[in-house]
């Protein structure tokens, strides 16, 4: 449940206040949380590796310099 929560945060950036590089890094990382949701036999580990990835580039984001 909190991998779905990154998730939600994360779908609710707007991605014109951030760089491309980031952000497409960002949108990799949701599209890969949503395959590990969708998939009904996802092991704890990928889980785990999933929220750390989407965490990580969450953190990573840049903003657009003014």
């Amino acid at each position: 449940s909190i991998l779905e929560e990154v998730v939600a945060k994360a779908n609710q950036i707007d991605a014109n206040a951030y760089t491309a590089e980031s952000y497409a890094v960002l949108t990799a990382a949701v599209n890969n949380a949503n395959a590990v949701l969708a998939d009904e036999n996802a092991m704890q580990e990928e889980v785990n590796s999933a929220y750390s990835e989407l965490v990580t580039a969450f953190l990573n984001l840049r903003l657009i310099p003014n």
